[in-house]
This record gives C-alpha cells, sequence and structure tokens, in this order.
C-alpha cells in the first residue's frame, strides 16, 4: 500500500458516505434525499482518495464504485419525482449490482491480505441484499416494510465490512 494515511483516511469518508446513501431506503422526502446526496458526496470524496493507492484491478472496480453512485443519484432523484419510482427503482437495482461488480473487482486487487478482501465480501453481501431490498421496495402493501428490514442488514454489513477494510489497512506491516 502506497500511502496508509491516504488509505485509512478514505475510509473514514466512504463509512459514513455509504451509510448515509442507505438511509434513503428507510424514508423519503427531501431530507432523506438530502442526506443520501451528502453521502453520496462523501463517499465520491473517499474513493478518490483510495484510487492512487490501488493497483489497475483495484482501480477498475473503484472506477465500477464511482460510475455506481453517479447512478444511484439520478435515481434517487428520480425518486423525488411523483409516478416514476418505479423508473428509480430500476436506478438502483443497476447501481446495486454496479457496486457488486465493482466491489469484485476491489476484492481481486492485490492491495488488500485476507483481512480486506473479507471485508470486501461483506460489502459484496451488502450490495447483495440492497439489491433484493430494492425488488421487494416494488412489492405491493408490505414490500417496504420488508425492504426496511432488508436495509438494517446491509448498514450492519457495511459498517464491519468497511471496518474490516480499514483494519487491513492500518495492520499492515510498514
Amino acid at each position: 500500500m502506497k500511502n496508509r494515511k491516504d488509505l485509512a483516511t478514505s475510509v473514514m469518508y466512504i463509512l459514513p458516505g455509504s451509510m448515509f446513501q442507505e438511509m434513503n431506503g428507510f424514508n423519503e422526502g427531501i431530507p432523506a434525499t438530502l442526506l443520501t446526496l451528502f453521502g453520496c458526496g462523501l463517499g465520491i470524496v473517499g474513493l478518490n482518495m483510495l484510487h492512487g493507492n490501488l493497483d489497475d484491478q483495484g482501480s477498475k472496480g473503484l472506477s465500477m464504485l464511482k460510475t455506481a453512485i453517479f447512478i444511484f443519484i439520478v435515481a434517487v432523484l428520480i425518486d423525488n419525482i411523483p409516478f416514476l419510482g418505479v423508473l428509480a427503482t430500476i436506478g438502483l437495482i443497476c447501481a446495486f449490482g454496479l457496486q457488486l461488480y465493482g466491489l469484485s473487482l476491489l476484492k481481486s486487487s492485490t492491495v488488500f491480505t485476507s483481512t480486506g478482501k473479507d471485508g470486501i465480501l461483506y460489502l459484496m453481501i451488502a450490495m447483495g441484499l440492497a439489491l433484493v431490498a430494492s425488488v421487494l421496495g416494488l412489492v405491493p402493501w408490505f414490500g417496504g416494510y420488508l425492504s426496511s428490514f432488508a436495509i438494517v442488514g446491509v448498514l450492519v454489513l457495511l459498517f464491519f465490512g468497511w471496518l474490516k477494510v480499514y483494519e487491513d489497512i492500518i495492520m499492515e506491516k510498514i
């Protein structure tokens, strides 16, 4: 790893950013949207900081993650337009799928040890669960409730996944 301080700082941006992103799954409206957009901004800043410290495979994965965040931003904004919720959900599904692919590329990076790769696996599971939550949200009547429970799982997995990536970065011998 090239610069541990930058890597550790990047995770400190990405962790709350990714958690704020998922908060949109609990509530809709302007405050939730603003919090989600703030989280996306934190995530992009963190990913940009991490970008220069990875090998080619990891950099490709981060590019996919950044693209997914931009799709996510568009989907969240569309979700605030009446009668376009299904279109927004399709955008979210695309964003979560792209994040899953980006994380798989990141996991194959040689920069991370098994601890970091385990954390990335947690993140991949979280994105898979977020995909399921998005689809559940389409189910009439009780889909929103089921999706909220899935989002709780996503938040827990995101927290512990990025924590393991952070642990990998700071525990690496200099």
